[in-house]
């Protein structure tokens, strides 16, 4: 058993539709995005991304807050 560091990324500034942004070498395009309300109250935004899965090469989507994980592969290939 080993102990693997994880690297979450932070969405920071105004979100542009159709904006890309290179993380790890790869390369994802905001797609949409949500404005919503935190439990607490605060405005917030639910994105939605599209990337190209590195597995296969077909395009994925996946969802995620300012902070989130990005995903590498497809559903299929995951």
């Amino acid at each position: 058993m080993k102990v693997v560091q994880q690297k979450k990324f932070y969405l920071k500034g105004k979100p542009v539709i159709g904006g890309v942004i290179k993380v790890n070498e790869r390369s994802y395009t905001l797609l949409h995005y949500i404005p919503r309300v935190t439990r607490r109250g605060q405005k917030s935004y639910f994105f939605i991304w599209q990337g190209t899965c590195s597995a296969c090469g077909d395009m994925f989507t996946f969802e995620a807050l300012r902070v989130f994980w990005p995903t590498a592969t497809c559903k299929v290939c995951r």
